[in-house]
């Protein structure tokens, strides 16, 4: 750069070659490298959470993307970052939603039927940094999802509905695997073709479509999609019988889990 440093020191010398203070899309790129280098796993695993998403969507009035994909489509996406790519990452957009939260004894006079936080923990790791935390790849996520587990009475099998994290897909499989779905490095293995992730699945994840076809609120929009699942309010996506639902909102060193239940 012409008017920049010739130089650079402390932690900026370890990041600048790789282009990370272009910022987080560079941090992501690099975690979904580090997972298929370490693991021996492919492009298609992260593929298969965002064909996910648009099965969803597609039932879902509200998503603004609501047309489906196929992993062709997804593989010939465009690269934002080698090797992320522009359908590995999330849809802005502008919206709001609303999360009433009070004691279980007011909630019983309400109109609404009332959902349960039955666990909830929050996480950022040893280290808590985006790059030079001990755990690169999960940050604080294994020890945010033992403490959920910890402190609930219900364990994975429990779960009816997953809602978590897909602002960029490398987040969402690291998610499956710290929560105990799967363990390190099997989500490719465990996901299959990943039909278990949607309509008519074992494992129902992002029913509205997630913030990759939904569109992005933070992560608030996971945790109103779990409560109105739970209350069978999600018409052509309800899951049936859905009693137990899981939220995990947050990336790496800011992370953070529920367990809901229908009461």
């Amino acid at each position: 750069m012409a008017n920049g440093p010739a130089t650079v020191g402390g932690r900026d010398q370890f990041l600048t070659p790789y282009g990370y203070l272009g910022g987080v899309l560079v941090n992501l790129a690099l975690k979904k490298r580090r997972w298929m280098d370490e693991y021996g796993r492919s492009e298609e695993d992260f593929g298969r959470i965002a064909v996910n998403a648009r099965r969803w969507s597609a039932l879902n009035p509200r998503a603004v993307l609501r047309d489906e994909i196929t992993m062709a489509d997804y593989l010939s996406s465009r690269m934002v970052v080698d090797p992320l790519r522009v359908l590995d990452c999330d849809y802005p957009v502008n919206g709001a939603v609303a999360t009433v939260i009070t004691t279980a004894e007011r909630a019983a006079d309400l109109r609404q039927p009332a959902v349960l936080v039955e666990s909830m923990t929050y996480g950022t790791g040893q280290g808590a940094d985006w790059v030079f935390g001990v755990d690169f790849l999960y940050g604080g996520m294994f020890d945010c999802a033992k403490r959920l587990w910890q402190r609930s009475s219900l364990t994975m099998d429990d779960v009816d509905v997953a809602q978590l994290y897909d602002g960029f897909t490398p987040v969402t499989v690291a998610w499956i695997e710290a929560l105990g779905a799967c363990g390190r490095g099997e989500f490719g293995d465990w996901v299959g073709d990943g039909t278990r992730l949607g309509p008519g699945g074992d494992f129902p994840l992002n029913t509205a479509g997630g913030q990759l076809a939904e569109g992005r609120l933070h992560g608030i929009g996971f945790l109103n999609e779990a409560v109105i699942q739970l209350r069978g309010q999600t018409g052509r996506r309800q899951v049936a019988g859905a009693r137990a639902a899981l939220v995990a909102s947050g990336v790496y060193p800011q992370c953070g889990a529920m367990v809901l239940t229908a009461l």
